[in-house]
């Protein structure tokens, strides 16, 4: 069970209920002609703020459910868009706008009102407000947004729902009609004074058995409200330092270890051994938001890829053609390796559990490198590992490995971005790889240098974990449209 930080717990205890002047009111047009109201909650946060919005439980309304929440979002660094829907009313003592609007001739059903949750992914794209967006449900839009996820997925990059709607009015619009298509991160949570129904255990065991990050809740309420502790009567503190690191999880590059971890438990349930590996063929750009480039003192990328060793090597005529031969060579020793493995039973968790840590171990890397830290840079391999820079002689061990990365007579470089984005990974026995891409941004000699380009870990697992043995990387050639 991931532990809750100290920081999750301080900035989780307190809900904010007044409504601030930086909540702005704005209406698009549906599909179907229907004017539906939202409220943007961005406070000061700028656009690399990763985006919530925020659906309304049935009879509900934006600036009723939500104000409170929209608030502790943003003081957590989250911006958040409240929408009023067409299937609303005026709980919580406040006015649903759509409805007030509403032509009496538009039906109110829960499963018509689709076309909302459409216009609210317009809205974000026609606006350029995220590339991404964590969708968030309450009661029956808990249950819509899997529909919303399926049909958008370019779009949506995780989902967090509380309450989900599955009883009779939901019959043809229910979770589970989408859920075999949704592949982003899911969290749901769940009151248990509703496990009392059948259709809500039913409909818990689906979404469980799909990777979801579920929790009971034992003093919740119906909706997004169990986070308010007005309406629990009850300290939620606790509730809300979850769904926080739910949120950092997902939204930052802890987002590559969760997906790993979802996937593997649908392998742990059943899956067979090759389903799972082509699973875990994850493009994480759809569930990580993007770091912003740094830029020269003239505004201007520094793509010119000066030689410094960390990205030193590049050549765009043989660079492809190095790294298919090494994956090559890797994929043949493992796959022999593993010829003859069972397929991973219910229960079986090895499998899984190898790739999450070994993707772990290659993050610990570049977060050694983020924190320009050398010593942790070298604790992340094993004793007697090889450098393999593109076009470039191996480098041989710890020593060899700080002249080339560190020289004393070379400026000082800092690292100022380090993302890897893991596409592959399997095991067998003691030995394992990752593949995938990295992107780097590094401080030299006055000026900020921007490099993206393939890499591949050879990892060995010794008594202190999985350890980086072989390390393989090129740099792909610069996009003159950046």
């Amino acid at each position: 069970m991931r532990r809750t930080t100290l920081c999750s717990i301080l900035t989780a205890l307190a809900i904010v209920v007044a409504v601030p002047a930086w909540a702005e009111t704005f209406t698009t047009t549906t599909s179907d002609d229907v004017t539906i109201y939202g409220e943007t909650w961005f406070a000061d946060l700028d656009e690399s703020a990763p985006l919530v919005l925020l659906f309304h439980q049935g009879s509900g309304n934006a600036r009723g459910e939500y104000p409170d929440i929209a608030a502790w979002l943003n003081d957590n660094g989250y911006r958040a868009i409240a929408w009023d829907f067409r299937s609303g009313g005026d709980l919580f003592d406040s006015s649903n706008r759509t409805v007030d609007g509403l032509n009496p001739d538009v039906s109110t059903d829960y499963c018509d009102g689709f076309a909302d949750f459409e216009a609210a992914i317009d809205y974000v794209v026609e606006h350029d407000l995220a590339e991404t967006v964590v969708l968030w449900g309450s009661s029956y839009s808990g249950a819509l947004v899997f529909q919303l996820a399926a049909a958008r997925p370019n779009e949506v990059g995780a989902v967090i729902v509380f309450s989900p709607a599955s009883g009779g009015p939901m019959e043809d619009c229910k979770a589970a009609h989408w859920l075999g298509a949704v592949d982003e991160p899911i969290a749901v949570f769940t009151p248990k004074r509703e496990l009392e129904y059948p259709h809500v255990v039913e409909q818990a065991e689906l979404l469980e058995n799909a990777g979801a990050r579920a929790r009971v809740v034992e003093d919740g309420v119906h909706g997004s409200s169990m986070l308010v502790d007005a309406r629990t009567q009850h300290d939620m503190s606790e509730l809300r330092g979850q769904v926080l690191d739910w949120l950092r999880e997902v939204t930052s590059k802890g987002g590559d270890r969760y997906l790993a971890g979802r996937h593997c438990y649908q392998c742990c349930n059943g899956l067979g051994h090759a389903e799972w590996r082509h699973r875990l063929r994850l493009d994480l750009l759809a569930a990580v938001h993007p770091v912003p480039h740094r830029r020269r003192g003239d505004g201007r990328i520094d793509r010119s890829r000066k030689e410094h060793p960390v990205s030193a090597g590049a050549n765009p005529r043989t660079q492809g053609r190095s790294m298919k031969r090494i994956a090559t060579v890797c994929l043949v020793l493992i796959a022999s390796a593993a010829m003859g493995r069972d397929e991973v039973r219910p229960g079986d968790c090895t499998a899984c559990d190898e790739a999450i840590e070994m993707i772990g171990a290659v993050e610990a890397y570049a977060s050694a490198w983020r924190s320009n830290d050398p010593d942790a840079v070298i604790a992340a391999f094993s004793d007697d590992f090889t450098l393999s820079p593109s076009d470039m002689p191996y480098v041989e061990g710890a020593e060899a490995a700080r002249e080339f990365w560190w020289p004393v007579d070379a400026p000082a470089a800092r690292i100022t971005v380090f993302r890897i984005e893991p596409i592959q990974s399997a095991a067998s026995g003691s030995m394992g790889y990752v593949r995938g891409h990295y992107e780097l941004e590094f401080e030299y000699e006055g000026s900020i240098t921007a490099t993206r380009g393939k890499f591949l870990s050879v990892l060995e697992r010794g008594g202190d974990g999985w350890k980086i043995k072989h390390h393989f990387w090129d740099v792909l050639p610069a996009d003159p449209e950046s």
